[in-house]
Parts: C-alpha cells; structure tokens; sequence
C-alpha cells in the first residue's frame, strides 16, 4: 500500500499527531464545513460548480483534508499532467491564519512526501495577482516565480505561476545553480 493511500500513516508523516489534527481524503462535501477565506467564496460564486471543479482536480492526484477536532482547516492537493509533472491546489478555511505554523510545516512535508511517492520533479500553483497572502506563503514554500498569466481567473483576474522543482531528495536552487537537501 502506497503511503498516499495511508492518510493516518501520511498525517503522521507530515507532522499531524492523528488525534487532533488528522488528514483524511479530500471531499468536497467538506468545503460547505469550512470557513472559506473572501478568495475562495468569491471563485465559489464566480464558477457554476465550485464543488465539482475540485471533484475533478481530485480525481487527477492525491487530495487530502486537513480536519482539527472534526472540522475541516484546508483542502489540497496535486493534479497530476504527465509523469513527473503536477500543479497543486489548495482551498484554507480562515483558520488556518491562526494554524499558520502547523500548516505551513506540514504542507512543506507533504510537498516532499508526495513529490518523492509519485517521482515528481515539478510542481507549479498559479495565484492570484492580487491575493497577498497566498503570494506570500507560495513563496515561503520554495516555490519561485515563472511567469505572468493576463486575465487568467475565471473572473479576468491575473495571476501568476509558481514552481517548484525536485530532484530526489533535494530541491533544485534556480538562483544559485545548485541542488541542497530538501528543506521541511
């Protein structure tokens, strides 16, 4: 069994004590518990069928909830294109604001986890221009900037691609030409 088909053993892994925080496989029944964020409410009205959408990122690669004491905190997961190749997606309630060390150390984890089960050399996200935050933390996960996507959202909105390249056990450093152990 595959350690992405495990979600006690993955929790784990990526530093969820499976007692109060626990990864349970992605539904997307689980975003009418959320507190979304304004980002992810505006594209839920903007698209016909937000819960579908993400039924079908699903459907491409591992997905995954994160669920504090039976609510859920975020949603994500990693399209998958063609072998060694994916886009990760992601949906926060407004909690994770004040989970944000937990989620950021766990997500670091799973991003190497997942990269490394599924032999992935690259992972892109694209976000919005405008959202702040998620351009930050995009970043701070060792994701770096590849381009500018004009009018990209469903509402026109522009955003921009990100990427993060692995190799193995370590992450590729495009600005110093070198490859060093994967950081979590």
């Amino acid at each position: 069994m595959s350690l992405l088909n495990d979600c006690d053993l993955l929790g784990r892994v990526i530093g969820l004590d499976g007692v109060r925080d626990k990864l349970v496989p992605f539904d997307p029944v689980l975003l009418r518990l959320m507190d979304l964020q304004e980002w992810d409410l505006d594209y839920y009205k903007l698209l016909n069928d937000y819960e579908a959408v993400l039924r079908n990122n699903a459907a491409r690669g591992p997905a995954y909830a994160w669920v504090r004491d039976g609510k859920p905190i975020a949603c994500a997961g990693i399209m998958l294109y063609w072998t060694g190749v994916g886009e990760a997606w992601l949906v926060p309630s407004k909690a994770v604001s004040s989970l944000r060390h937990t989620f950021h150390r766990s997500a670091l984890r799973a991003f190497e986890v997942i990269a490394s089960e599924l032999q992935l050399r690259r992972v892109s996200a694209t976000v919005n221009t405008k959202n702040v935050r998620a351009d930050r933390w995009i970043k701070a996960a060792y994701f770096e900037e590849e381009g500018y996507l004009r009018e990209f959202g469903v509402d026109g909105s522009d955003h921009r691609v990100y990427a993060r390249l692995f190799d193995g056990k370590h992450v590729r450093s495009k600005d110093s030409g070198t490859t060093g152990p994967a950081k979590s």
